[in-house]
This record gives C-alpha cells, structure tokens and sequence, in this order.
C-alpha cells in the first residue's frame, strides 16, 4: 500500500475529515493563486485525498475568509520574526542568524537585512496549524517546521514523519535532528 494512502487511513482513525483528492489540474491553479509551489509529497498526499480538519487548511474554499486565512497564515512566519525583532530589538539576546552578519544598531536596516535573506530562502507552505514545509526544488523530502515567531523547530523528517507525529502516531522523540536536511534561512533560526 502507497505510504500516503496508509497515513490517510491512520489520520482518518484520529478524526480527519478527508475530501476527493485534487488534480494536478487543480493543485496548479492553486500554486498559481497563491503564488507558491507545493513540494513533490504535498502534491502526491493531496492527490490521493486532501485534508480539511483538525487545523488543516482546506485549499479548495475559495471564499474570501478562507482565501484571507490562507493569506495571513502564508505571511505569519515573517511577519512573526519582524514582530519579534521590533519588540526586542534593545535586548543583547534578542535573535540574529550569524549568517546575516554583524547586527545593525538600527532596527530598520536590521530588518532589511533579514528580509533579503528571506526572499531568497525557500518559500514555505502551510500544512497545518502553525506547521510548514518548505518548496526546495530538486529535494524529494523535506522537512516539516513549526514556527512560532523565532521558536522554529523541525517537527518531522518528512511530511509522512511529520503526519505521524503530529497525530501521535510515532513519537516526537524518534525525530532525529540530524536526519533533517538543512534549509537555508529556516534551518539557520534552530
């Protein structure tokens, strides 16, 4: 049996509530809507059926709220680190990504940089809640993240790893960091 076909079955037995799965047709029109890409595994799991509860995001309303939701909950990883890098910016601890240099002393250039580095770090799809995978072309499987502001942490190897966790199906203590492949900008905020 298919991997994604076998985690549907379990997450059905955990309350998700499952709809006809969605064309390539149709996961095109949405990519292209929301200007994102889905990763290869996201379209393989939306495909044979897609997920529309217990904080999954049901990418066939198009209803302005849900459109809005999709919008905000796409834009919520930046927007939380340009919250988090305003209200703590004074503070010596607050974060910075070596990567980016040495720290500004001025809030507004500070920010500009740590933009830069997010337009060229790979986009990131909202799976569900507060949990995303990130489009890398030519990786066939990638990590899942959960973001909250600068609390990034991997949530899963992968996104049947992930599933498996999230939905206590495995352990979150089987999740091994170093199996993680590394994803500029975001796995540089771990």
């Amino acid at each position: 049996m298919d991997e994604y076909k076998k985690i549907i079955s379990s997450l059905k037995t955990k309350g998700v509530s499952f709809t006809q799965g969605m064309s390539l047709e149709e996961i095109g029109k949405i990519e292209g809507f929301y200007s994102i890409t889905f990763p290869d595994e996201l379209k393989h799991f939306y495909s044979i059926e897609l997920p529309t509860s217990n904080g999954f995001y049901n990418w066939r309303d198009t209803s302005d709220s849900n459109v809005a939701l999709i919008r905000g909950v796409i834009n919520r990883p930046i927007e939380g680190l340009q919250e988090e890098l305003k209200d703590n910016f004074q503070d010596n601890d607050s974060f910075w990504c070596d990567k980016w240099g040495e720290k500004p002393n001025e809030i507004k250039k500070a920010n500009e940089i740590m933009l830069k580095h997010y337009n060229n770090a790979p986009k990131l799809i909202p799976v569900c809640l507060h949990r995303y995978i990130p489009f890398v072309d030519g990786i066939k499987s990638t990590p899942v993240f959960s973001i909250m502001g600068t609390d990034v942490i991997y949530y899963g190897e992968n996104l049947i790893s992930y599933l498996e966790m999230e939905f206590d199906l495995r352990k979150r203590s089987d999740l091994i960091q170093d199996n993680c492949k590394y994803i500029d900008f975001w796995s540089d905020l771990l």
